[in-house]
């Protein structure tokens, strides 16, 4: 071998090998470049998720209560009706107990009207069956002194 190829091999390992230590850095550089960039773009994901949880929370929250409101408001309107359903039954109940008693007044008038008129019949009945009575006493009596 010439001693000049040994020169230039050894240049040419040296150079391949320098090439070769720069390709490992500039690979190594690149490797941790891209690490970076993953775990940047995975804490962007990350923050990215837990806004929008917070979000959907938020919009659900409000949901809920919104719906709490509007069962709120029919409960409120449902128990409003039945008050004023109670009150109208309430109100024509004492309407029918009134029309009841008022009934009754006068059929107590009535009987008490007719009670009283059978009474006057029955003295009338008895003062002429007495007056009947005492005539034909005196009439006995005349007819014995006589």
């Amino acid at each position: 071998m010439p001693p000049g190829s040994l020169s230039k091999i050894t240049g040419d390992e040296m150079r391949l090998q320098s090439y070769r230590e720069q390709l490992q850095r500039r690979n190594d550089v690149d490797v941790r470049d891209l690490k970076e960039r993953h775990e940047d773009e995975v804490e962007r994901l990350i923050e990215s998720q837990t806004q929008q949880l917070d979000a959907l929370r938020r919009d659900y929250d409000v949901r809920i209560s919104n719906e709490a409101e509007a069962l709120e408001q029919r409960l409120r309107e449902v128990r409003e009706k039945n008050d004023e359903q109670i009150a109208d039954e309430k109100a024509q109940s004492e309407q029918t107990v009134e029309q009841v008693r008022a009934a009754n007044r006068q059929r107590v008038q009535e009987f008490r009207k007719n009670s009283d008129a059978q009474i006057e019949a029955l003295r009338e009945q008895l003062r002429a069956s007495t007056e009947a009575l005492h005539g034909q006493a005196r009439k006995s009596a005349k007819e014995g002194k006589a």
